[in-house]
Formats: structure tokens, sequence, C-alpha cells
């Protein structure tokens, strides 16, 4: 009964076969690449620069605190830099070798709030 409930999954499951290596590549490496893993790292460099001003303004009395809290700054923009280079990278190597038809421009994540409006 357990794997009479799992047909659905087979019954549309795509066919790897079906789709070329270019089709592959574009699809399931650059989109995993673009969706899950860069943001992933900006997270992580952003994270590593909030930590190191806390302990920069925290511990800001213990010079050896302080240090660290200035390395991990220091390392956190070094992240930003490098995945913002890397997510240009990766936009110029899918419009040069994937010919897309779409606006081939750079999508920076936007976070819109909208602020309620005061009579």
């Amino acid at each position: 009964m357990f794997a009479v409930s799992f047909i659905p999954f087979v019954s549309f499951a795509e066919d790897e076969s079906s789709i070329g290596l270019k089709e592959f590549i574009e699809v399931k490496v650059i989109g995993l690449v673009q969706g899950a893993i860069i943001p992933l790292i900006y997270i992580l460099a952003f994270v590593a620069f909030i930590w190191g001003m806390f302990n920069y303004i925290m511990y800001a009395g213990d010079e050896k605190k302080r240090e660290s809290g200035k390395q991990f700054i220091l390392w956190g923009l070094i992240g930003l830099f490098v995945m913002t280079a890397v997510l240009g990278i990766v936009a110029l190597l899918k419009a040069t070798f994937f010919d897309s038809t779409e606006d081939n421009t750079i999508v920076v994540p936007d976070f819109n709030v909208e602020l309620p409006q005061t009579p």
C-alpha cells in the first residue's frame, strides 16, 4: 500500500534523457547556483559581517576580541564582494554560452516593504 502512494510521482517524473546537456546545465546547474548556492553564501557573508560588527562594538575594551571583530568584518566584506563578482560572471557565462533571448541583466533581490499611509 505504501508503494502505491508513490505512483503519481513516478508517472509524472521528468525523463532526464529528454533534455540535452546544454539545457541540463542551463536549467539545473546554473539554476542551482543562482537559486540556492549564491544566496546561501551571501547570507553567510552578511552574518559574518554583522557578527564582526557586534564583536567590534560590544568588546571595544578587549583588544583581542576587537581584532577578531575586524577580521570578521574584513572577511564578510570580501565574501560579499566575491559573491557579487560570481553573480556577474555566472550571468556573463549564461549570456555568452546559452544565447538566451531573455534580458540578461543581473537581478538583485528586492524586498518591497509597503509602509502604511498616514492620513
